[in-house]
C-alpha cells in the first residue's frame, strides 16, 4: 500500500470511530449508544484490518526480497526444493506416518 492510499484510509476508520463517540455523546437513548457502538466498533475494526494488511504486505516483501531468483544461484549447488534424490534413497518414496498406540474413544491396549 502506498502512502497516498495509507492516510485516506486509516483517516476513514480513525473518522468512523471518531462519529461514533460524537453520535453517542449527542444523541440520547438507546439510539445513540446503538449507533456509537456500531460506528466504534466498524472503525476500530477497519484500523485493526489494515494493520493486519500492512504487516502481510511487509512479509510478502520479506518474503520476495530472500528468495533468490534462479538465475543469480550458484551453480555447483541445486536449491533443495528442486535436487534429485536417486531411485533407491529412502525419502524416494513416500512412508506414512507412524500410528500412535491409541487412537482417541479407543480403549487402551495392553501389551
Amino acid at each position: 500500500m502506498t502512502r497516498r492510499w495509507r492516510s485516506p484510509r486509516y483517516g476513514a476508520a480513525i473518522g468512523l470511530t471518531l462519529v461514533g463517540v460524537a453520535c453517542g455523546a449527542t444523541i440520547p437513548g438507546t439510539l445513540g449508544g446503538t449507533l456509537a457502538t456500531a460506528l466504534i466498533g466498524l472503525g476500530l475494526v477497519g484500523v485493526v484490518s489494515l494493520v493486519f494488511y500492512e504487516i502481510g504486505l511487509s512479509e510478502d516483501r520479506d518474503r520476495a526480497q530472500s528468495v533468490r531468483p534462479p538465475d543469480q544461484a550458484s551453480p555447483d549447488q541445486a536449491p533443495p526444493d528442486e535436487a534429485p534424490t536417486p531411485p533407491g534413497h529412502p525419502d524416494s518414496r513416500l512412508r506414512p506416518a507412524p500410528r500412535p498406540d491409541r487412537m482417541r474413544g479407543q480403549r487402551r491396549r495392553l501389551r
